[in-house]
């Protein structure tokens, strides 16, 4: 099951996620479950479509049907973007996929505490400090070492335990749910990758964790540390290589300017696969059925082959009883 929590009340998220779903067949549309607030949905519903209407835990709008669950009650004064999240993890299952709707840094609490964003808060709900952010496109794929901490704190959170734990959660979650990566390029932290040490020695951490993952995985290549700002033009084929970057903007400067809307940035490390849309709560478009939809249909697509490919048993039995 791909399960879709709401988000801001007062974004983007819920536009986008409807626009999309309406443009996938009978048979996906059945795949996905929304956690959300009725009124709030509601809302979205008026300004976007014409006629639609409720029944039970269903509302049915231009030509499609959307399996919800109402999550008003249950947690408190929690924000909306909180309540569904909640609502969600605590029904979820090992081999679903969790969709996340876009909300703001002030949005998400675990324990009475704001938490930085949606990753920060599943480390938390899942005591992990080590669930990495990726980042996923049809021309490649990017692994952040550190993600939303400020820049003075890298170093001392580019360790070799962290490469090699969030390394190791990458790969275990891209055989499941995407392919098999091939080989790895791993970015130095300093510029020229530390210049033989002339420019910095925090590669001699990054060293070490290439070197202790060469004889975990014997039959993949990591190549690295390497320059970050040369890292991708190196020639490679990307479509089976993670890039791994050090830092936040390190990676992301390059992958956004490449891909734009059309990726997905993917949670490592949990029971389950998490993904979200790679664009924020755009709350001046709010209300005003003008948000462009396509990442979030990108989104819900990879989800889509995701499940298709955790659960291929039960696809290869459904295609035998249609012959």
């Amino acid at each position: 099951m791909i399960i879709v929590t709401q988000g801001h009340e007062n974004s983007i998220g819920l536009e986008v996620f409807l626009k999309s779903f309406i443009m996938l067949t009978p048979s996906q549309r059945q795949e996905i479950i929304l956690f959300t607030n009725k009124k709030t949905l509601e809302k979205n519903l008026h300004f976007l479509f014409k006629d639609f209407s409720f029944e039970n835990e269903q509302v049915h709008f231009s030509g499609a049907t959307l399996k919800c669950v109402f999550s008003n009650m249950g947690f408190g004064n929690h924000t909306e973007s909180t309540i569904s999240l909640l609502n969600a993890i605590n029904q979820i299952g090992n081999d679903d996929i969790l969709i996340t709707l876009p909300t703001s840094k002030d949005q998400l609490h675990f324990n009475g505490q704001t938490t930085a964003g949606y990753t920060e808060f599943l480390r938390k709900a899942y005591s992990n400090k080590d669930l990495a952010m990726t980042f996923i496109s049809d021309k490649e794929s990017i692994l952040l070492i550190t993600d939303h901490i400020a820049l003075e704190n890298v170093i001392d959170e580019v360790q070799r335990q962290t490469i090699h734990n969030k390394i190791l959660y990458t790969l275990n979650t891209f055989q499941k749910y995407f392919f098999d990566i091939d080989h790895l390029l791993i970015a130095g932290l300093n510029p020229h990758a530390g210049e033989s040490e002339l420019l910095g020695k925090q590669e001699r951490v990054i060293t070490q964790a290439v070197s202790n993952l060469g004889k975990v995985f014997p039959k993949k290549k990591f190549i690295g540390p390497i320059p970050g700002d040369s890292m991708a033009l190196r020639g490679d084929d990307l479509s089976k290589v993670l890039q791994v970057y050090m830092y936040h903007d390190q990676g992301l400067s390059y992958f956004k300017g490449r891909n734009g809307l059309l990726a997905a940035n993917v949670t490592v490390g949990l029971p389950f696969l998490r993904m979200s849309v790679d664009h924020g709560t755009a709350f001046d478009l709010y209300g005003k059925n003008k948000a462009n939809p396509l990442g979030c249909l990108f989104v819900l697509n990879k989800a889509l082959d995701a499940n298709k490919r955790v659960h291929k048993d039960q696809y290869e039995n459904r295609s035998h009883q249609h012959i």
